[in-house]
């Protein structure tokens, strides 16, 4: 996020330009709440979910600072549109996965090796949290 762009649509860079402006961050905590989905529900982030806005995007993968360490969120669809999801959190946090809007009548979700129909899941802090989608 550039300060001012140039009559070309380049960026405006001279003796006056800042680099460094607080607002530019923006995109970042914006893309972390949303297409990661990481959002707390509790303060301190004790409790949060995780409900990514895929978007028509392909992954999706960061990590958000919290209090204690970070919550990890990579989100991906293969090939034939199936998702798969790992979040890690730090021991004391808990969480829930909410998927995003995919056809959930033809699948099964296995979670840490154990099939499951839902389509919101608990993750526990400390416990690697890991979702694949597959064909019923």
């Amino acid at each position: 996020m550039w300060e001012y762009l140039d009559s070309q649509g380049r960026p405006g860079l001279g003796i006056t330009t800042s680099l460094c402006h607080g607002w530019s961050a923006g995109p970042t905590a914006e893309l972390s709440k949303y297409v990661l989905g990481a959002m707390p529900t509790r303060p301190g982030w004790v409790e949060f979910k995780v409900a990514p806005l895929t978007l028509g995007l392909k992954a999706a993968e960061g990590k958000v600072p919290i209090p204690g360490g970070s919550i990890k969120v990579k989100w991906a669809f293969d090939d034939q549109g199936l998702l798969t999801v790992a979040i890690s959190s730090p021991s004391g946090t808990t969480g829930t996965l909410h998927l995003p809007l995919i056809p959930t009548t033809t699948s099964l979700f296995e979670i840490n090796g154990v099939n499951q129909t839902s389509t919101t899941f608990e993750i526990k802090g400390g416990v690697p949290f890991e979702m694949k989608q597959t064909r019923k």
